[in-house]
């Protein structure tokens, strides 16, 4: 491996370019021991030669590194002065890519360019982006609650109108929660799945879950009514 190139790898690892000059000096005498070892007789006119070239390749090895280094110093300086500049995007949701025809489009503008909208999502990547600008609070507490709070909303409503139904059998009150849970869980997978391209691992799943949700609060809700009528039922 040639020290230039030896030096430039190093150059990239090493925060320094004094360490990098270290490392090639370091590396020219070893190779010089071991040729001294290996008995090899070179004139002074090749060592002198040899000595000019590992000079060169160095020289060139460190002023590729400040190169480097100064353009990456640059870079990060324009990067930072850009978004210190513009202003932050409200929060909203994206979708990519979009029509491309600014904030106030005439009708023709809009017509011509829902022609285009297949071309483009066949060309380019798609997707949805939920942005939020910065300052966002992430509370793990706060959001567990209202996680919780929703949960149970859903259990309530569900028992409620099992409760305005005539269905006495165990079987029929489950099963007629777990159909809540199915009208809940394809409300808004499913058309997520069909206009945004949610991957259908995470639609299924996602289904799932709440399905076996509704499915737990239909057998607890049918044991406790079924308590409920036999208590009514002796009491008569």
């Amino acid at each position: 491996m040639p020290c230039s190139l030896r030096c430039d790898f190093f150059g990239q690892l090493l925060p320094s370019v004094q360490t990098n000059d270290r490392y090639c000096s370091l590396r020219r005498r070893g190779e010089h021991a071991r040729e001294q070892k290996q008995g090899r007789d070179r004139s002074p006119a090749h060592r002198a030669g040899l000595r000019f070239e590992n000079l060169r390749e160095d020289y060139q090895a460190g002023f590729d590194t400040r190169a480097r280094a100064s353009r990456e110093r640059k870079h990060r300086h324009c990067s930072s002065a850009y978004f210190r500049s513009v202003p932050s995007p409200a929060e909203r949701v994206y979708l990519f890519p979009g029509l491309g025809i600014g904030p106030n489009p005439t009708r023709e503008q809009r017509n011509e360019a829902m022609k285009h909208v297949a071309e483009k999502y066949a060309a380019y990547p798609s997707g949805l982006l939920v942005y939020h600008p910065p300052g966002r609070p992430l509370t793990l507490g706060k959001l567990l609650a209202i996680e919780l709070a929703t949960e149970l909303l859903e259990a309530i409503l569900a028992v409620w109108l099992l409760a305005q139904t005539g269905l006495i059998t165990f079987s029929s009150r489950v099963g007629f929660i777990v159909v809540v849970g199915i009208i809940a869980a394809i409300a808004t997978n499913i058309s997520y799945w069909n206009w945004y391209g949610f991957p259908a691992v995470y639609t299924t799943s996602y289904m799932f879950i709440q399905i076996v949700g509704f499915l737990c609060v239909g057998l607890v809700a049918a044991f406790l009514l079924r308590k409920t009528d036999r208590q009514v039922t002796s009491a008569t």
